[in-house]
């Protein structure tokens, strides 16, 4: 967000298990992997991208980038 407003963990869930849908649809566009396959891999996508982000901010009810620095991992890189 370039308002620099808080952002709550569950717009942010749901904009990467979106991210995370369009790109198994991509991919299986691609391999030709049929309807079944394809579900299966967008909800193992999503609930990976869910997980991950549980890992990194979890405990926590949003991000506010005006009070907390980046995460730890990416301090520095920018």
């Amino acid at each position: 967000m370039s308002t620099g407003k808080p952002v709550t963990h569950q717009f942010a869930k749901e904009v990467l298990a979106g991210l995370a849908g369009a790109e198994v649809d991509r991919f299986a566009e691609t391999t030709g992997a049929d309807w079944v396959d394809r579900e299966k891999a967008k909800h193992q996508a999503r609930e990976q991208a869910q997980g991950m982000y549980d890992e990194h901010y979890g405990g926590q009810d949003q991000y506010d980038p005006n009070q907390q620095g980046p995460p730890p991992g990416i301090q520095g890189n920018w």
